[in-house]
Formats: C-alpha cells, structure tokens, sequence
C-alpha cells in the first residue's frame, strides 16, 4: 500500500513541475472590465468582480434576434441586460435582469424583471465562456469571450493564487 502511494506522489511532483502544467485559473478582481465576442460586432460585457462577497456583477450590451428587429437603426432593438451572482473558483453562475420602461430625463421609474441565467465560466485572465438561457424569449446558447484590454492586476492575482497553492 505504501508503494502505490509513492508513485502517486512522484507522479504529482511530475505534473507539477512539469512545463505548461498550471493550476486551476481562478475568479479575481482583476477580471473586471470589457470583455466581447469578436463575431458579434458593438456587443458585448461589462463587468465587476466583488471578492469580499464571491459576487459577479455585469452589463450585457446586445441586440434582439434578428427575426425580432423592425428598424435595426433604432434604440428599440438595443437589448441591456444586467446580471448578479455568486462565484467559486472559475465558474460565476448569474441571475438575468433585463430593464424596460424607462425615459431619458423622466422620472417615471422604469421595470425590472428576472428573465434568465448565466453560467461564465474563466479559462484565464483574457478567455472565458458564457453560456446563457433567457426562456420567456427563447434564447439560450454559448460563446466565447475575450477581454478588451490586457488585465497586468488580474494576472498578478492569479500568479499569487498560484504560488499560495
């Protein structure tokens, strides 16, 4: 017993040490900020990282369906949607919000209502997957993010979580 348990110890040293060999990425405030999907032109994230809380806040700028859109250069086929949840370790699972009702400059206070989820789950500091599930519009499917701009807090986060490890 005690020799196969010094084999699965060398063989972990060896994964370790081993190069390219990295440990789990994890959620850290150095996420925030912009983040898209290249294919779709003018949309794409906004988002927040709380760490004191494991809470993930975000904005999702998007467009309806096509099948949906009347006029595509008029504000009524924008579609902003909000997100919040909780975190662990690389996957940030989402409550969906979406807004409507609203005026610019009118006091009228405009309708929230809960309309989906999101499930992101990070690859790294500048790779993630959204998948996302809104029923009451029939609209769920997965993408590929990417961030905006180079992140030097989130990649020095992740090398202190590495090195803790």
């Amino acid at each position: 017993m005690q020799q196969t348990s010094a084999k699965y110890f060398f063989l972990l040293i060896l994964l370790v040490a081993e190069p390219g060999f990295t440990q789990d990425f994890e959620i850290n405030q150095g996420l925030s900020g912009g983040w898209f999907e290249p294919a779709t032109t003018g949309q794409g994230l906004y988002l927040e990282v709380y760490p004191p809380r494991n809470l993930v806040h975000l904005g999702w700028f998007t467009y309806l369906p096509a099948g949906q859109i009347t006029n595509p250069d008029t504000p009524s086929s924008q579609r902003w949607y909000t997100a919040l949840g909780e975190y662990e370790g690389t996957t940030a699972t989402l409550t969906v919000y979406e807004t409507t009702g609203g005026r610019f400059d009118v006091p009228q206070p405009p309708l929230t209502l809960e309309v989906g989820e999101i499930i992101l789950v990070f690859e790294s500091c500048s790779a993630a997957t959204m998948t996302y599930e809104i029923p009451g519009e029939s609209l769920a499917g997965e993408f590929e993010l990417i961030r905006l701009a180079r992140s030097a807090l989130c990649e020095q986060l992740a090398n202190q979580s590495d090195s803790s490890q």
